[in-house]
């Protein structure tokens, strides 16, 4: 042990740098130079603040959107130790700045200790007090950058972060929720139509309970299964792996224990082969959308849409229905002729199920500007935003045609009455559905239905 413990102190030794920082940026863990548009990360273990023997340190790594959240990234190992016991890492805002669910880049350490253990280290465990608001309190507890004269979409405000943190921290009970009322179905199931379409529903994942520890956990999925039959779903596109394997295992929700079950609709679904498993990656659809991989989910969820053998409806979903299905919607959207605000307004709308699955619309913005090559996607028109998408995937990649997108187009704006979309209408009058599936005056944003007096649609999709 005593060789161990050498070998470890040698090596810092021989890493130590004449570098000293203040006490600001050990509590906070960053400083900025907003001139050179750098960021350099401090962790700091001496007794004041984390407080971990160096015998005990074996490696140190920056985990969180610089790394695309995976462990022990090369790239982001921190290799500097300062005259005052800091490791620290220094990174270009390019290199750092790429949002994750706060809207902000943001990370911990993931230190790896000697025996082969690692621990995530966040300033909610220093011995010295720290500014809370540097906090992201959602489901993980990363810490909050701000990047001096940065990227213009994110903000440099800490009391806005601080006010993200505390919306995205809540933890909405069975209690609140009146299950009689569709937009509460609507919000506690992520069940909703995809916004330009009528033929694709977006939700949570039908059977696979990924938050067991929440008590909304068995209603939620009962919701899921409940407005896919009344919708009549038909077909389903899984954009994670198959959870199969998970049938038959228990979980205990609100003190009660329950069985993992596929719905008979999602069964007969299986039967029939209409379910297409994409099992596709988070940090693909929002750091990478522009390679050949995202290309290839989309080149898979097109022709299984324009697959006539697959019939309508359809759903789509991943596990929680917030990050592939969010960002592969806003594209389906998109290419339906949805403007920037709606297909904004339909990825924030999964914050609403309250369950710590906060997303700000920065990481989708991010993710299509990517995709599509447009320096500002919310300034871009419907047209321009889907001619981008287009190109990208057709010209760029190569793996979709102009035609099979206008197939996959026309077939997710089919007219479908149902009587959800008929609840309030009259004859020869307007309606609109909006996000949640509610009937609203037809001037809002929403596709639009035009009913006849024989009660069939003669109009399909509006867009202001």
């Amino acid at each position: 042990m005593r060789i161990r413990v050498l070998f470890i102190v040698l090596w810092v030794n021989l890493s130590v740098s004449a570098v000293q920082f203040s006490e600001e940026a050990k509590r906070n863990n960053q400083v900025a130079d907003s001139v050179n548009k750098t960021l350099t990360l401090v962790f700091c273990i001496d007794a004041a603040h984390y407080d971990i023997p160096i015998d005990s340190i074996q490696s140190v790594y920056v985990w969180g959107s610089a790394s695309d959240y995976k462990d022990a990234v090369t790239s982001c190992q921190m290799t500097d130790f300062s005259e005052d016991s800091c490791f620290y890492k220094t990174f270009t805002y390019g290199q750092i700045a790429r949002p994750g669910n706060s809207g902000q880049p943001e990370f911990e350490f993931y230190v790896e200790l000697l025996g082969d253990s690692t621990v995530y280290y966040t300033p909610d465990m220093m011995r010295c007090p720290y500014d809370e608001r540097i906090m992201f309190h959602n489901g993980i507890t990363p810490v909050l950058i701000v990047l001096p004269n940065g990227p213009d979409y994110m903000t440099t405000d800490w009391d806005e972060l601080a006010e993200r943190a505390e919306e995205a921290r809540q933890i909405k009970p069975l209690s609140e929720y009146d299950l009689t009322d569709s937009v509460d179905q609507h919000r506690i199931s992520n069940f909703r139509r995809v916004p330009a379409t009528t033929q694709l529903y977006r939700s949570y994942h039908p059977y696979y309970p990924s938050n067991p520890q929440r008590e909304t956990e068995y209603e939620r999925l009962n919701w899921v299964r409940n407005l896919a039959t009344q919708m009549g779903v038909k077909s389903a596109i899984c954009l994670s792996s198959d959870k199969a394997s998970t049938v038959g295992q228990t979980y205990v929700c609100a003190g009660d224990t329950h069985v993992v079950a596929i719905p008979t609709y999602y069964q007969t679904l299986m039967d029939n082969n209409d379910i297409l498993y994409v099992n596709a990656s988070e940090t693909q659809c929002y750091y990478y959308p522009n390679e050949t991989k995202f290309a290839q989910y989309m080149q898979q969820v097109v022709e299984f849409i324009i697959d006539e053998s697959h019939p309508l409806p359809m759903q789509i979903h991943c596990v929680i229905g917030a990050d592939r299905t969010g960002v592969i919607c806003a594209v389906i959207a998109a290419l339906c002729g949805a403007d920037w605000e709606t297909i904004v307004a339909d990825y924030t709308e999964t914050s609403q199920m309250k369950v710590q699955t906060y997303r700000h619309q920065n990481r989708l913005r991010y993710a299509m500007q990517r995709l599509t090559g447009l320096d500002d996607p919310s300034q871009a028109t419907p047209q321009q935003l889907s001619q981008a998408i287009r190109t990208h995937l057709v010209q760029t990649m190569g793996g979709l045609t102009n035609q099979q997108i206008d197939n996959m187009v026309q077939r997710l704006t089919q007219p479908l009455p149902t009587s959800l979309d008929k609840a309030d209408s009259h004859p020869s009058v307007a309606h609109s559905v909006d996000l949640l599936g509610r009937s609203i005056p037809a001037k809002s944003v929403g596709f639009q239905i035009r009913i006849d007096e024989q009660g069939k649609c003669t109009k399909s999709i509006v867009w202001p």
